[in-house]
């Protein structure tokens, strides 16, 4: 289940309870549109039942990953719907823009209880503008919730040594390299050959290789 109902500094403490942190915006915008830039996580066209989004009239919130169809090419799920999510570094306001002088921080990706809307538009000029909620940071919702991000090289660094025990998680963690690709290769090679590295670093870049 998607975690919510947390104001923004319970939504920091709660990532770092795992030893995350919330995404900035460029980086929750750079995770849901892909390295293209296009309008919806799954795609560059409008789809519809592929989010939990008001159209569906659920009203509540779903487990994660109920919505295979709507996820991201790399299997990254509910970056649309279901429940807003928490970041931190909201983008600047073009100046002269008719807003609230209180500090407000942005909900990104919208929820069961608002309409699918892409990540991005053009206003009326022509101007990008990333679709968002502004909330007062003490805001506390059911439909508002985070998602946790962490640099590779201190997630790996942390937990590494506790994986790949058995056959099935070695196997699992080349799958997890595959998917990470060829760009994970330098990081990979240069922490698997440290001294005393984990093992479990090994499978990783053998499925970054391919």
């Amino acid at each position: 289940w998607p975690a919510s109902g947390m104001t923004l500094l319970e939504a920091r403490a709660f990532a770092d309870t795992r030893s995350m942190r919330l995404p900035t915006a460029s980086e929750w915008i750079r995770i849901a549109a892909g390295t293209r830039g296009q309008p919806f996580p799954w795609g560059l066209a409008r789809a519809s039942a592929v989010a939990n989004t008001a159209e569906l009239g659920l009203a509540r919130p779903v487990p994660v990953g109920t919505f295979e169809q709507g996820a991201t090419p790399d299997s990254i799920y509910d970056l649309l719907g279901n429940v807003a999510e928490w970041v931190e570094d909201p983008l600047p306001i073009a100046a002269g823009a008719d807003v609230d002088v209180r500090p407000l921080g942005w909900a990104l990706g919208g929820s069961y209880a608002t309409r699918l809307a892409k990540i991005h538009d053009l206003d009326r000029t022509g101007r990008i503008v990333i679709v968002h909620v502004d909330l007062d940071p003490r805001t506390r919702a059911r439909d508002v919730g985070l998602r946790c991000v962490v640099e590779a090289r201190a997630w790996l660094g942390t937990h590494a040594p506790d994986l790949g025990a058995t056959e099935r998680e070695r196997e699992g963690l080349r799958r997890i390299g595959a998917r990470w690709g060829r760009d994970a290769v330098p990081l990979l090679e240069e922490l698997s050959a440290s001294s005393g590295a984990p093992a479990s670093l090994r499978h990783l870049l053998e499925g970054a290789r391919g």
